[in-house]
């Protein structure tokens, strides 16, 4: 989706405001989406699973 030349609004973290990505856990084999700086959250890290993550982005970009 970064490389798209189509314009779209990203999801954002609801602590500091940054864009979601998407992440892979490798213990569980499971793609997720989280902050891009969730390092910096220590007691807080908001995570949403892929079917989530999506519908999220399609709300955001009105292609429900």
């Amino acid at each position: 989706m970064e490389t798209s030349y189509i314009p779209y609004q990203s999801i954002k973290c609801s602590i500091c405001g940054n864009p979601m990505r998407l992440f892979f856990n490798n213990n569980a084999l499971q793609l997720f989406f989280g902050c891009s700086n969730y390092k910096n959250h220590v007691n807080n890290k908001e995570t949403f699973d892929v079917n989530e993550g999506l519908d999220k982005i399609k709300y955001c970009n009105y292609l429900i």
